[in-house]
């Protein structure tokens, strides 16, 4: 059942991908697959409470499993709840601090939450963690490409402060 599920789920036939989880839950109600999977599907139809609802039992049976968490972080950020969010970021962070999809989760939160050079400072990170630049994972392309420029944009905004208060101080200095 579960590989019907799967293959369901990978030719597209999401309601019968979705029916077929639905039974793997019924016969195994503590299956971390199929709650994980009925997440997922639930956040593709628009259900983003149902879905995190799913995705947190998911996390109850596998608490170090960084995909649910990352996933649990998606659903809250749909929901709007940014604690919710945060929270499963940090957890992700707690398990393995070089996940790199975590570390760019963290850096978007903090732009949208926080200071920009809160999350200039931790896209950096990412940027340490990543591969060169050709070897970036396609899926994480769009968010490195992101991090690497707010980190550049945001080192020429402190270069430009730092060269201001410089001359500043200079100006102030006893000439001769």
């Amino acid at each position: 059942m579960v590989d019907a599920a799967t293959a369901a789920a990978k030719a597209g036939k999401h309601v019968e991908a979705e029916r077929l989880w639905q039974e793997v839950l019924n016969r195994d109600p503590l299956d971390s697959q199929a709650l994980f999977s009925l997440g997922v599907h639930a956040l593709q139809r628009g259900d983003f409470a149902r879905g995190r609802q799913w995705l947190l039992q998911a996390h109850q049976r596998s608490p170090d499993d960084l995909l649910v968490l990352m996933t649990i972080a998606s659903a809250s950020r749909f929901l709007k709840d940014r604690d919710g969010e945060r929270e499963a970021i940090d957890a992700v962070l707690a398990r393995d601090p070089y996940h790199l999809p975590g570390i760019l989760a963290l850096g978007y939160w903090l732009e949208a939450h926080a200071t920009l050079s809160a999350a200039a400072a931790t896209f950096r990170n990412a940027l340490r963690v990543a591969p060169p630049e050709p070897q970036w994972p396609d899926f994480l392309r769009e968010q490195l490409r992101h991090a690497s420029e707010l980190v550049r944009r945001h080192s020429l905004d402190y270069e430009k402060y730092l060269r201001g208060k410089l001359a500043d101080l200079h100006a102030d200095l006893p000439a001769g």
